[in-house]
């Protein structure tokens, strides 16, 4: 038997000290917490079968670890951007159907084209191949 449907099976829900409903879980062993989940610095979220997935803070670094043998999926609709707290500055901008984009200082640095790249200011390189 499962954890949760154990902890199901002792109590459909864990309740706060005003009686409102904290934890519910259901007879699919889907769980709905009524507010946020606060973990202490080392402690993890741990999901799969075989704990493929973890997402934990060190108290130094916050942490997303795929250790399965699939791929990790990031998803977005029509645009992924990378960037600080507060979407001040953009690392990197992933747009669907068009140029991913890259920046240093949150300027554009390098972009995807429908014919190559583009670059903003200069390359240096070891070697460079043209063809055409």
């Amino acid at each position: 038997m499962s954890k949760a449907r154990e902890l199901a099976e002792l109590s459909r829900t864990v309740s706060d000290s005003a009686d409102a409903t904290a934890i519910t879980i259901n007879s699919s062993e889907e769980v709905t917490f009524a507010d946020d989940i606060f973990l202490a610095d080392g402690k993890k979220v741990v999901l799969g079968d075989d704990n493929d997935l973890e997402i934990f803070h060190t108290g130094g670094a916050s942490v997303i670890a795929d250790s399965g043998s699939g791929s990790l999926f990031i998803q977005g609709e029509s645009q992924i951007v990378l960037g600080n707290v507060g979407n001040i500055e953009s690392y990197a901008i992933f747009n669907t159907d068009g140029a991913v984009q890259l920046r240093h200082n949150n300027a554009q640095k390098f972009t995807t084209t429908s014919t190559g790249i583009d670059v903003t200011g200069s390359v240096t390189a070891d070697g460079l191949t043209v063809s055409g």
